[in-house]
């Protein structure tokens, strides 16, 4: 509530941010705005919850199922994943087809709350003179199960949990050099670097991360072409701790505790990740070489560690 008036957090961040804006618009600044939306509430039944003006929207559509949201697939899977954290927030959400409508209806209601309040913060933007020489950055933290695999939630490695939506709008560039598309692959470790870059901050040499203005000039050509993936949260056992080597063309998976179980994909002819292939006997080198690729990314990272 603000003021006696039920208002939606991603409208109260939203407010914030343009008081922000407008506070001291003469000085150079940087506004970091993290969303809570679309995030479920995981401890309500309803799940998503969006303001009244978003009420109408996504009602006459009909939301296509995933593929792999078919239950053989699911029932194909190793037993620990079949009771995972993943499986059991696919209960709350995707258990039957008018709860999976209404659920993921629910999640773009809120992702097109969020885009109206970025709306508003563009429209302030040019309210205060500022839109001309104001970069955006816009991007996921993670990625989302919306049934796939027979899966909710995140946390895993494959595409619907790893990649997130990431754009960047720089009004100084020329008219000509806007709107492309690439397809390189880019890490949450790249926005720091690139944040001070876009501000003129000398970029400390310990960042593992590199600055996407390199793609202002497309001086790519030797800009990374793999990258290791972990998620290793401690003290969850229905969170498999998950490492993963993925490059332009392949994808490997594995998990701490259940060596047993590994997963290879060609991403080039399998986006969706259907056929395992680490099980083929034409694949076993391969499987040998990113199992190796794993284990250097691991040794190079705990060589770098520091410890406070």
């Amino acid at each position: 509530m603000v003021d006696g008036k039920e208002q939606h957090l991603a409208d109260i961040n939203g407010d914030h941010a343009i008081d922000f804006i407008k506070s001291d618009k003469d000085k150079p600044f940087c506004l970091s705005l993290s969303f809570w939306s679309p995030r479920a509430d995981d401890g309500a039944e309803e799940q998503y919850f969006w303001p009244k003006y978003a009420d109408s929207l996504y009602v006459e559509n009909e939301i296509p199922v995933p593929g792999t949201a078919d239950p053989a697939f699911f029932g194909a899977l190793p037993e620990f994943m079949k009771h995972s954290m993943n499986r059991k927030r696919w209960y709350w959400r995707y258990d039957t087809p008018e709860k999976f409508q209404k659920m993921v209806k629910g999640y773009y209601k809120m992702i097109s709350t969020m885009d109206s309040v970025i709306g508003r913060l563009r429209t302030t933007l040019e309210e205060e003179g500022l839109a001309d020489n104001t970069a955006i950055i816009f991007m996921g933290d993670n990625g989302y199960f919306l049934g796939e695999r027979g899966f909710a939630g995140k946390w895993l490695m494959h595409e619907q949990s790893l990649r997130v939506p990431m754009m960047i709008y720089d009004p100084r560039e020329a008219e000509s050099d806007r709107g492309k598309t690439f397809e390189e692959m880019v890490l949450n470790l790249d926005i720091a670097p690139t944040i001070l870059d876009l501000a003129g901050v000398e970029i400390p040499k310990s960042y593992q991360g590199e600055s996407l203005t390199s793609f202002y000039t497309d001086k790519t050509e030797n800009w990374r072409s793999s990258a290791f993936f972990e998620h290793q949260r401690e003290g969850e056992s229905l969170l498999p701790k998950t490492e993963c080597f993925r490059d332009d063309e392949w994808k490997y998976i594995r998990y701490e505790a259940n060596p047993e179980f590994i997963e290879l994909y060609n991403l080039k002819e399998d986006v969706n990740e259907v056929t395992n292939l680490a099980y083929e006997d034409k694949y076993k080198d391969l499987v040998d070489l990113y199992s190796k690729k794993c284990d250097s990314a691991v040794a190079k990272l705990m060589k770098q560690r520091r410890v406070n």
